[in-house]
């Protein structure tokens, strides 16, 4: 019997030993000491106080009573590639130095409950070149300390002062991340809400996707979401918001609310030569409290980068002051590329002489600078006082382009004392608007430069001048006499209610150069151009100033025969320059094959009466598939199987257009109407649309839904 004892003991003994060195999960308590997560090859491992190196794979830390701060920390470190596991439950740390410490290592952290973290001198949560996941159903609010006796420049999320983020920071599932603007403009605390620190580089990602939500504010001078102030926001440093993700960001004082933070004082200049895309679902809202952009560069800051718009996204960008709002800061240039597509639905504006979207004040739309607004996206753009609706700043050059194409709904407002759409002085208008497709421009001016933004509502207030024009070109006086710039017109635009080919009666919107003694006659720099499909071959035809160079598919003279996907560009001439742009995009489908050799079939097909393939041109950007046919009668058709690969590849809606028909569906309602191997059938006729699918072709046209 005691033999039979001592071996039950012993077996015991090693059961526990055992643990010890098998993960489990466990609790630990902040109140114990400070916490170091550390995993490698072997695993993971946490330390505490005594407890040195205990395995555990998912550790749960929290405190035992959260209403009180604690003063100790939490360090990950890891190696070997490995990533470390951790939740954080209803924790309240309040520290001298980084509160949170990933650095450059690697790290989930899921949020359960409601967790607050506070460092006096360093960062809430630091990430210099490490990656960290922040996801769950808990929430985190992340502060620092700011106070004349204690200069805090560090980033409350992501870096040191004079330290890049060049790791990766994603906040993801239904987390919800808070970094509150303390409301004190005492010129303390220039690192970003998320992002780099002070004279830090923003070179590494930040994503928000899924179903978070993230309030991100500045102190003062740092980007809401960015970079601090005096740092760039470097070629590889990104910015992605998606999903249904819900993004209010915004700078204390002269930082973009999503972009670079005030451009130090000395040269060179703090640029946004990165990439910030906003699509999916996603709702944002960002402002910056003075001089900056609401998207784009603060103060001084130039935008060389790219800036995308698409999807479903629903923004609203907003300057306080001087900025634009999607664009530069105050005195800053635009070299790169502003893109609004897909359904989008952007209002932009600032209060004082900077663009809507554009140029802020004494900035220039330089030679290289793009901004583009197509598909079907709408587009609402105010400035104030000598700021644009859509251009260059006051005292700024308008010479790059400006491209509206497509189905874009837009709506220009200036300022008192400038140009809806251009510049805001006379000769000012140096480079070319493209007004193209089916695009559709409303165009205005405020009464009395009233325009606010509404901080309760987070919407833009303004109030129009019923009796006033808004022009496009330079100023907001009718002027045909300037020796700059070009306007090249589609005939089937629409602008204020005239057609694009009325061009007598556009003379009193478009400041086109005239001819003539007292600039009364026929224009001189405008060219009319008309875009058209068949069969795959596009045909442009230019009449007036300019003169169509070459079509380009994929780079290419040679309309392609091979299956694939083609961007079509013309480049057109324009005196002694030329530009190129896009105008479609052509998709040559596979073709039917009974070779086993042959690849798979397509996805969709697009075919005429008799069922043979005719071309198309398709784009997909932001969730958002449409094909368009040069044709009356056309069917897009496949298998439910197709509708599910595609559904795989981010496709969320297919929009469907011929020559006088506009159809969408959502795919996911598609595939809830029959098995993979089904066909369906939409078939526009003239202006007639029937959608079917099934074995016996049932009408499901009730799942149609607006384009």
């Amino acid at each position: 019997m005691k033999m039979r004892r001592l071996i039950s003991a012993i077996i015991a003994l090693l059961l526990v030993v055992n643990l010890s060195v098998t993960a489990f999960a466990a609790e630990w308590y902040l109140e114990d000491g400070d916490i170091t997560v550390s995993a490698g090859d072997s695993g993971q491992t946490v330390s505490q106080g005594s407890s040195t190196d205990v395995a555990d794979d998912a550790p749960v830390i929290k405190q035992r009573d959260s209403s009180k701060t604690t003063d100790s920390t939490i360090t990950i470190s890891t190696s070997d590639n490995a990533t470390a596991n951790v939740t954080i439950q209803d924790i309240n740390i309040s520290s001298t130095g980084d509160a949170i410490d990933v650095g450059s290592s690697s790290a989930n952290i899921t949020l359960e409950g409601d967790n607050k973290i506070f460092s006096e001198s360093g960062s809430a949560l630091h990430v210099s070149d490490g990656d960290v996941t922040i996801t769950g159903s808990g929430s985190l609010k992340a502060e620092i300390g700011d106070n004349e006796d204690n200069y805090n420049d560090n980033a409350k999320i992501g870096s040191h002062e004079d330290e890049d983020m060049s790791g990766k920071i994603h906040i993801t599932g239904s987390a919800t991340v808070t970094t509150e603007d303390d409301r004190k403009d005492d010129f303390y605390g220039d690192g970003a809400g998320i992002g780099s620190g002070y004279n830090g580089n923003m070179s590494g990602s930040i994503t928000i996707d899924e179903n978070a939500k993230v309030n991100a504010f500045s102190q003062e001078d740092g980007a809401g979401i960015g970079s601090g102030e005096g740092g760039n926001m470097s070629d590889s440093g990104s910015i992605t918001i998606s999903g249904n993700a819900q993004v209010t960001a915004g700078s204390g004082w002269d930082g973009a609310g999503i972009g670079t933070g005030k451009s130090d004082d000395d040269p060179p200049k703090s640029e946004m030569s990165g990439t910030i895309t906003i699509g999916g679902n996603a709702k944002v809202t960002a402002w910056s409290g003075i001089d900056g952009a609401g998207i784009g560069s603060g103060e001084d800051g130039d935008v060389s980068g790219t800036i995308i718009i698409g999807g479903n996204a629903k923004v609203t960008a907003w300057s306080e002051d001087d900025g634009t709002g999607i664009g530069s800061g105050d005195d800053g240039d635009v070299s790169g590329t502003i893109i609004i597509g897909g359904s989008a639905q952007v209002t932009a504006g600032s209060d004082d002489d900077g663009a809507g979207i554009g140029a802020g004040t004494y900035g220039s739309i330089t030679s290289t600078g793009r901004i583009i607004l197509r598909d079907s996206a709408k587009v609402t753009a105010i400035g104030e006082d000598e700021g644009t609706g859509i251009g260059a700043g006051d005292d700024g050059h308008m010479a790059g382009l400006i491209i509206i194409q497509d189905n874009a709904q837009v709506t220009a407002i200036a300022g008192d004392r400038s140009a809806a759409i251009g510049s805001e002085g006379k000769d000012d208008m140096r480079g070319t608007i493209l007004i193209l497709g089916n695009a559709r421009i409303t165009t205005g001016m405020l009464l009395n430069d009233k325009v606010a933004f509404n901080y309760k509502t987070k919407e833009i207030e303004y109030t129009l001048d019923k009796n006033a024009i808004g022009r496009i070109g330079d100023g907001q006086d009718a002027y045909h006499e300037s020796s700059y710039g070009h306007y090249v017109i589609g005939p089937d635009v629409t602008i204020n209610g005239l057609n694009g080919s009325d061009i007598e009666k556009l003379k009193d919107y478009i400041n086109m150069r005239l001819s003539g003694e007292n600039h009364d006659g026929d224009p001189e720099n405008l060219t009319a151009l008309d875009i058209r499909s068949e069969n795959g071959k596009f045909t442009v035809t230019a009449e007036g100033k300019g003169t169509v160079e070459k079509i380009l598919y994929g780079g290419s003279e040679t309309v392609p025969a091979a299956p694939g996907t083609y961007p079509v560009t013309c480049v057109l001439r324009l005196g002694d320059e030329t530009i190129e742009f896009q105008i479609g995009t052509l998709v040559v489908p596979e073709g039917k094959s009974d070779d086993a050799d042959t690849p798979q079939s397509p996805l969709y097909r697009v075919t005429d009466k008799d069922g043979k393939d005719i071309a198309y041109t398709a784009e997909q950007k932001d969730g958002v598939l449409t094909v368009t046919v040069d044709a009356d009668f056309a069917v897009l058709t496949g298998k439910l199987s197709g509708i599910g690969t595609l559904k795989a590849q981010g496709v969320e809606k297919i929009v469907f257009v011929t020559k006088d028909a506009t159809s969408a569906f959502r795919l996911a309602d598609l595939l809830e109407k029959g098995a993979a191997e089904e066909t369906y059938k939409l078939t526009h006729d003239g202006k007639t649309a029937a959608f079917t699918a099934g074995g016996r072709q049932t009408d499901i046209s009730d799942i149609l839904v607006k384009a």
